[in-house]
């Protein structure tokens, strides 16, 4: 496996389970702490229907963060921290954006999407481990430290 692909596939790999957990813990907590149920459904049978969704929306993301990873200019594996951090702030913001869609709340929605968009790009040099950056590499900082 190319190191492009490992590259490519950590960070999607970590996108599939950050977003299909998250989706299935908020609608855990939707159905049976909010009690937002339809109409003469089990909370189960919501449940599993829900579930099926947030399933399609994580293999989505992912696909789509894979073939946007394979372009990525540095090629080296992030760390996984790294991955999974971006995973999770994908896996939140898409819930956040989910919920205000579901409540119609279009412009709420694209507020969210910009903001999620605009924060990840200003916060994400201060995680360990981002391709390309030597500099936020644990282990060569601490070589260079015993040098």
């Amino acid at each position: 496996m190319s190191q492009r692909v490992r590259h490519a596939a950590r960070f999607a790999l970590a996108t599939l389970i950050a977003v299909y957990l998250t989706g299935g813990l908020w609608e855990l907590l939707d159905i049976y702490v909010l009690k937002n149920l339809p109409d003469g459904e089990s909370p189960w049978g919501t449940f599993l229907f829900n579930e099926q969704v947030w399933r399609t929306i994580a293999i989505i993301e992912s696909a789509v963060v894979f073939l946007l990873k394979l372009g990525d200019v540095s090629t080296a594996p992030p760390s996984w921290l790294y991955a999974w951090m971006s995973g999770m702030w994908v896996a939140v913001s898409t819930v956040a954006i989910g919920i205000a869609v579901e409540q119609r709340q279009w412009v709420v929605a694209v507020v969210i999407a910009v903001a999620a968009i605009a924060v990840w790009y200003l916060t994400r040099n201060r995680i360990p481990g981002r391709p390309g950056t030597e500099e936020f590499d644990i282990t060569t900082l601490s070589s260079r430290e015993s040098r």
